[in-house]
């Protein structure tokens, strides 16, 4: 789950938030969640899907747009139309 990871570089980047020790324990885990997933310590790298990777790492940078979106999109309005167009938009997939 790399979503922690970008969340806290935009944050910062878009919104000057600072970065936290909760935000670094989040990103930590994240980090060591990533590496038991792919194998790396086992050393089966060869064995090693690259396409998941990359697939895997492009899910987190897309939710967390995602995420950072949302909070552009509720500091400039109420919420409520924001939830419908998330739940109409998901009904479609």
């Amino acid at each position: 789950m790399t979503a922690p990871c970008y969340v806290m570089v935009f944050s910062r980047l878009l919104f000057g938030e600072g970065i936290t020790v909760p935000r670094i324990v989040a990103v930590a885990v994240a980090f060591v969640g990533c590496v038991l997933v792919t194998g790396v310590l086992t050393g089966d790298i060869d064995n090693m899907d690259i396409f998941g990777l990359v697939c895997g790492i492009l899910s987190g940078l897309f939710f967390s747009l995602y995420l950072v979106g949302c909070k552009v999109c509720s500091n400039h309005g109420h919420p409520r139309p924001l939830s419908y167009s998330t739940c109409s938009s998901s009904h479609h997939c």
